[in-house]
């Protein structure tokens, strides 16, 4: 799974959050819990990839709305990452100037800190760190040698980036032998943070291209029956408003369109074909033909929510390239009968890419493992704070009485002490 670890403090309702994702994950918990907030740490650290530190915290609502109203600028914000590294680069950068070593990397660890100074309006960074994992290799002229796991650091002091290298117990080389072009000076504008340089290690994807895969996913049921413009992106768009660009782009290749349509099929079997029309030249709009009518397409305004709906979620599940889906309501527009259907459909993705999901419905709960669920709920104080469910006796002494998961759910039971 590519996130092992992710923790946050200090964070909108959380004082402090860590959880350890398995490659699905299922998010509940009352109103105003704060799932909400917890999905917005990934869109948090996406938006800092993609727009820097300054912007990103303005899409939270500023500095104030960043934190946590309780605790205020009195603690710090933290961040920590432990990433597991499924798709490496292809090169390996090896020693050859005195001996033969090279670094294969499997892990990152990212984490930082915000120290918020004066009023409280405006913040410092005062911590920033990325520490690589990866085995140390000899090559000889015969063999290659594992010599053992070991680190790469790079931190930010004082406004440059200073790296380091931390080989395996009992292997000689210093900090400029493995990597040289790396171990100079590297100055950082103020408010920048590592992950948004293009400064890394060879062999490791940038950090940035690592955290702007993370998607987040909430599909608004209007904007995918809409019209759109001929010229856009073909990689779906958050809330599905691409969706008749992003199909087109699937049934022109055959392969790709014998794959969508049959799991189209799988959870709709009504479906005959999803087509795409040009209109004027200039837009394009979904269709969808029934097999209960001769060669009659219905337009995408007369096509139910929860069918185009579906079709969205195949598209982040099966044909969107990214290692961490989170995705808002899954079940919305979707008859209680086919949830069951829709739940195996995100186990199967989740063999794939880790799958994080957000949902309201005593269904989707049903119809998971127990083992995939996470509880987030507020405690006396008013913070949020995310738990497993089964990991509590007492959810376990009410299961074996044959009281369902969802009952519990329902009843609001899962979070009791």
């Amino acid at each position: 799974m590519p996130i092992r670890e992710i923790a946050v403090s200090n964070f909108k309702s959380f004082r402090k959050m860590a959880i350890e994702p398995d490659n699905f994950n299922i998010i509940i918990g009352s109103n105003a819990a704060g799932k909400s907030n917890f999905i917005q740490v990934f869109k948090f650290i996406r938006d800092i990839a993609k727009y820097g530190l300054n912007n990103a915290i303005s899409l939270q609502g500023g500095v104030e709305y960043l934190r946590n109203t309780i605790i205020g600028p009195d603690e710090p914000f933290n961040f920590r990452i432990v990433y597991n590294l499924e798709e490496k680069l292809e090169e390996v950068i090896g020693l050859w100037n005195t001996i033969p070593v090279s670094f294969e990397p499997f892990e990152i660890l990212y984490e930082f800190e915000l120290t918020f100074i004066d009023s409280g309006e405006y913040y410092e960074i005062t911590r920033d760190l990325l520490v690589i994992s990866g085995n140390y290799f000899l090559s000889g002229q015969d063999a290659v040698e594992e010599l053992g796991a070991g680190t790469i650091s790079l931190t930010l002091v004082d406004q440059s980036i200073r790296y380091s290298i931390h080989p395996p117990t009992g292997l000689d080389i210093g900090d400029a032998d493995l990597f040289p072009h790396l171990f100079q000076r590297k100055d950082l504008p103020t408010g920048r943070l590592i992950m948004n340089q293009p400064v890394s290690v060879p062999g490791i994807p940038p950090m940035e291209w690592i955290f702007r895969g993370m998607k987040v996913f909430d599909f608004d049921p209007m904007l995918l029956k809409k019209a759109v413009p001929i010229m856009g992106k073909t990689e779906l768009e958050k809330d599905g408003r691409n969706l008749a660009i992003v199909i087109k782009k699937i049934i022109d290749d055959p392969e790709k369109k014998r794959e969508f349509s049959l799991l189209i099929k799988d959870m709709l079997p009504f479906v005959d074909d999803i087509a795409v029309e040009k209109f004027m030249d200039m837009s394009l709009f979904l269709k969808m033909k029934e097999i209960y009518s001769k060669d009659k397409y219905l337009p995408a305004s007369f096509i139910s929510d929860g069918t185009l709906n579906i079709c969205a979620l195949i598209i982040a599940l099966y044909f969107e390239s990214r290692p961490v889906t989170v995705i808002e309501e899954p079940e919305r527009n979707i008859h209680p009968y086919l949830i069951s259907r829709l739940v195996e459909m995100l186990k199967d993705a989740a063999r794939n890419k880790q799958i994080i999901i957000t949902t309201h419905n005593p269904e989707m709960v049903k119809n998971v493992n127990i083992d995939d669920i996470l509880l987030i709920s507020r405690d006396a104080e008013g913070f949020s704070r995310i738990s497993r469910p089964a990991s509590k006796q007492e959810i376990q002494d009410f299961l074996e009485r044959e009281i369902g998961i969802e009952e519990l759910f329902i009843q609001n039971l899962l979070g009791m002490e």
